[in-house]
């Protein structure tokens, strides 16, 4: 065969990946005038490019490119031409053979070959290429060696392969690999022989799925082994019986068929059930099927059931669009049945709890907010939860809201909805609905005067707020039991279950109207600031209340007439409108000096004392008196007290309500610079404040007695990471006995100030608080406050436990045992597509401390009251697999320990183990996981070993951990 000229030295780019002293041959397959190949020599079977062909090439480039011999057959097998020329590549040599014992054209690739066809690439020891029907053959060394590898093909946006010996053919887009290996991210398979077709769909026999990828020649720590197995569209692998191995040890766990997860992301499928027991018996929960219904949507179906006839369903749907909305819809139903009808404790209840997040920017100036939680009784959450922070918390609240700005007017408006339920009282609070608009402040005597200053009526400064409400309150007796959506609903059913008889009307609707008035003015050779101001704040209302006395007598058929046995003072609602009118008028002024010391101690340079003292007086007229027409009286004891009381509140007032309060408070500021060189010689200055010390207090000119009011003195320092703060408050009067010594209740405070008793002790201490908290690590990376606010989760949880995004999926706090609640991402759903990445435990940080020690003493007459506690949390990473954590708090006063979490976790590698401990206390609890790190088998390849002695679903239930703190992991997946 004729010798093709070089190419010249400067051809090829030095990064070229194609081998070099090597050889390049392009054969173009696509159609081509064939009418020179008549003179092509036929008769030779076989030629042969030497090895000192390949070594004259330059250095610097590749071997010479030539065009397919030709042999008066068309090349490309007959049934059509290939769209592009195919590139191979070898650094040894490239063997030709023609009609080799009716073998057909063949090229032979030796050394580093590689065949380069579109997007697919081809790479291996030995590639042998027959033009006839375009198919590839390659084969590797006896073994797979990080020397000389097993043959790889590769296409771009597909699968991997690699083998022993791979066949491909480019006319099909179908190949073979034996002793084969593929995958995509996490997950790969193994197989005896894989065949791959055009569709993408793959069958192998003899197959291994794991997630343990591990290097070419050592074992994965577990696979799943079937016979036969199937992947469709590179995402789900469909096999026939198939049965765990641990390396290569068969375990008794074994399935008559399965369906795992391929690849990343999210994708329709079923959700394995989580064995257990809890108080209503064995159970398998959570169980049920995830719907990736598009890019913007999903839905979960789950279900639990256990042995004593109780069932669980939970139903929730996911949305989120970028920029637009996000939310979800989580509705969770329990029927539950524990004992026998015939048994003495038989109990049969239906309970569940309805929650709804939903975000929604409308426009550029206006948005929706939702976040709904309904429950059917206060206990459904304690008694179901797995979550530590929901066993504890004592309400649960609801809102929407609607809001709209107008920026260029300053104006704004929201319409709310508000709900609130304390879970000890079972007392709800209900406002539908709450409107507020605001005006911001505004000068409505301004004038567009540029370069003059503002005249003193220019400066008038003035706003609105104004507000509808209408209230609904329920506190149900402990003998009705009339849930409180019944008591919305019907006004008898109101008055019967309230535990207040005198609350006949469900609904209280107030509107409310602010307008504040204020203008400023400065002195500038004081540094004086004034400020005059008048407020004015008007209440309508549709009702007012009445108050009488009401007597009764022995003789009930004649009211009056007998011995009086007891009085009560009964209250009516007054239908009607009414409005009460408020207003008050002051004025404040404050001023700033300072003094520098010229002290330094190292890089801390001078020390600057700021004060800022004020003063203010307010008035307030007396709305206690008739003239105003907010109160009346009634004889309220049957030796005819006459008492006045407010008509808006019901509530009974006394003496003059005028106040005239004058107010005072300094605060000072002790700070210094901090000046540090830079390698440049450059100084750079930061402002440190050692110390903030603060007092205030008040006189009412007006009061009759005891005019000045406690003095508050509080003061903060942070140094470094640590803070401390003391608030204190001083009374400046004394107290006596003013009538029996032997009754605490005679002891008051009298109208003597302390100085008159003591001048050395002016005050005397009625209340101290004291608070120190900070942290220490050790260990390189990452900072104390990133690792605290991790080992800290604030949540909207759920009673099915675990916290909530944004965009509804739920995260356990656990590094290793989160529930899977429909194969949602573990990251919040702001984002176009649901689906997300999985959440790592952070070993940056070999060890953390932080503490937090609280101090309060009251003191109202003689001995005080002393309570202390110290709380804190810590994390430990003993190797860089091991890590612990906990947190815990003593009461120091009664000398005991509160409730403390102790967890523990360990990186196996392609596996993970998690240890948490709630050693004492109400919730007493502890939990062993061992589970797959990879998110694919994580909820299925999984041992749980809870145990709960509280009896609760805390701790235990469903083989879900506390919250201890770690890092989440997120489910994501159906597996």
């Amino acid at each position: 065969m004729p010798e093709t000229p070089a190419a010249p030295p400067d051809a090829a780019s030095k990064e070229d990946p194609r081998p070099r002293s090597g050889m390049v041959v392009q054969i173009d397959t696509t159609e081509a005038d064939t009418t020179e190949t008549d003179n092509a020599a036929t008769d030779t079977p076989q030629t042969a490019l030497p090895d000192s062909t390949a070594a004259a090439q330059p250095e610097s480039g590749l071997a010479p490119t030539a065009q397919a011999p030709a042999t008066g057959a068309d090349t490309t097998g007959g049934d059509g031409d290939l769209d592009a020329p195919i590139e191979l590549a070898a650094r040894d040599s490239l063997i030709l053979a023609f009609d080799a014992e009716g073998a057909g054209e063949t090229g032979t690739l030796h050394g580093e070959a590689k065949t380069t066809y579109q997007d697919s690439e081809l790479r291996a020891q030995t590639i042998r290429y027959r033009f006839t029907d375009d198919e590839l053959r390659a084969t590797g060394p006896p073994s797979d060696t990080a020397r000389i590898p097993f043959p790889v093909f590769e296409r771009e946006g597909e699968d991997t392969f690699s083998g022993a010996e791979l066949a491909y053919s480019l006319r099909t887009q179908r190949g073979r690999v034996v002793q084969a290996r593929t995958g995509q991210g996490e997950a790969s398979l193994r197989g005896g022989v894989i065949k791959r077709y055009e569709d993408r769909t793959t069958f192998v026999a003899d197959g291994a799925y794991t997630t343990d990828n591990r290097p070419p020649g050592e074992t994965p720590s577990y696979t799943l082994r079937s016979s036969r197995m199937k992947v469709v569209n590179e995402r789900w692998v469909y096999t026939g019986p198939i049965q765990l191995y641990i390396f290569n040890i068969p375990m008794p766990l074994w399935l008559p068929f399965g369906m795992v997860p391929y690849t990343e992301g999210r994708r329709s499928g079923p959700l394995p059930p989580t064995p257990g027991e809890d108080r209503r018996g064995f159970f398998l929960s959570d169980f049920g099927w995830y719907f990736a219904m598009n890019e913007y949507t999903d839905f979960t179906i789950q279900g639990s059931v256990w042995s004593g006839g109780s069932f669980e369903i939970n139903p929730s749907f996911r949305y989120s669009r970028t920029d637009y909305y996000n939310g979800d819809l989580n509705l969770n139903v329990l029927f539950e049945r524990i004992g026998q009808p015939e048994d003495p404790d038989f109990q049969k209840s239906v309970e569940g709890d309805l929650r709804w997040t939903h975000n929604q920017d409308l426009n550029p100036t206006s948005s929706i907010n939702g976040n709904v939680n309904l429950l059917t009784s206060s206990d459904f959450v304690r008694e179901n939860t797995t979550d530590y922070n929901d066993a504890v918390r004592q309400d649960i609240s609801s809102s929407i809201n609607y809001s709209k700005s107008w920026p260029d007017g300053g104006r704004n408006i929201s319409v709310r909805a508000n709900q609130s339920q304390n879970l000890s009282s079972g007392n709800v609070s209900l406002t539908l609905p709450d409107v507020l608009f605001r005006q911001r402040s505004f000068k409505p005597f301004k004038r567009d005067r540029v370069g003059q200053d503002e005249t003193w009526y220019e400066r008038i400064t003035t706003g609105y707020r104004g507000s509808l409400t209408n209230n609904f309150e329920y506190t149900p007796t402990d003998t009705t039991n009339i849930p409180w959506y019944e008591a919305l609903a019907s006004p008898s059913a109101y008055r019967e279950g309230h535990s207040n008889p005198d609350r006949t009307n469900p609904f209280n609707v107030e509107m409310t109207h602010n307008i504040p008035l204020s203008t400023s003015f400065r002195i500038n050779q004081y540094n004086l600031n004034i400020r005059p101001n008048i407020s004015y704040d008007s209440e309508w209302v549709l009702r007012t209340q009445r108050k009488r006395l009401v007597v009764d007598t022995l003789d009930a058929d004649s009211p009056g007439v007998g011995t009086p046995v007891e009085t009560r003072v009964e209250r009516r609602n007054e239908a009607g409108f009414a409005a009460r009118h408020n207003f008050s008028t002051g004025v404040s002024m404050n001023t700033e000096f300072f003094g520098l010391f010229p002290v330094s101690v190292g890089s801390f340079r001078g020390l600057r004392h700021r004060v800022q003292p004020s003063l203010s007086y307010n008035y307030r007229p007396n709305f206690n008196d008739p003239f105003w027409g907010r109160t009346r009286s009634y004889v309220s004891d049957i030796d005819g007290t006459v008492q006045r009381y407010d008509i808006f509140t019901g509530r009974d007032v006394r003496g003059d309500a005028t106040q005239q309060n004058l107010s005072f408070s300094v605060t000072n500021r002790f700070e210094t610079k901090r000046v540090r060189t830079d390698s440049t010689g450059a100084e750079q200055e930061t402002t440190i404040q050692l110390l903030r010390l603060n007092a205030s207090s008040s006189y009412n000119l007006a009061a009759d007695s005891l005019n000045l009011s406690d003095i508050n003195l509080n003061a903060s320092t942070s140094i470094g990471d640590y803070n401390v703060r003391v608030r204190s408050t001083l009374s400046p009067y004394q107290y006596a006995d003013v009538s029996d010594p032997d009754d605490p209740e005679s002891i008051a405070v009298v109208n003597q100030y302390m100085a008159a008793r003591s001048p050395l002790t002016p005050v005397r201490l009625t209340r101290l608080s004291a608070a120190l908290n900070g942290g220490f690590q050790g260990g390189s990376g990452g900072s104390r406050s990133a690792d605290r606010s991790g080992a800290q989760t604030t949540s909207t949880s759920s009673p099915r436990g675990g916290a909530r995004t944004r965009g509804g999926a739920r995260i356990q706090g656990n590094a290793s045992s989160n529930r899977n609640t429909g194969a949602a991402s573990t990251q919040a759903a702001t984002g176009a597509n649901l689906g997300g990445s999985q959440g790592r435990v952070d070993f940056s940080i070999p060890w953390s401390l932080d503490f937090d020690l609280q101090y309060n003493m009251r003191r109202r007459f003689g001995e005080a009251e002393h309570d202390a506690e110290v709380s804190g949390q810590f994390s430990v990473q003993l190797t860089p697999k091991w890590r612990t954590s906990g947190r815990t708090s003593f009461d120091i006063g009664e000398m005991k320990i509160a409730t403390t979490q102790l967890s523990a976790y360990r990186d196996l590698g392609a596996w993970e183990m998690s240890f948490s401990w709630v050693p004492f206390g109400r919730f007493q609890s502890y939990s062993f996981s061992l589970n797959v790190k990879g998110g694919q088998l994580r909820n299925l390849l999984r041992l749980n070993v809870p145990r709960n002695e509280a009896g609760s679903r805390l701790g235990g239930t469903a083989g879900r951990l506390l919250n201890s703190g770690g890092s989440s992991r997120g489910g994501g997946r159906p597996f």
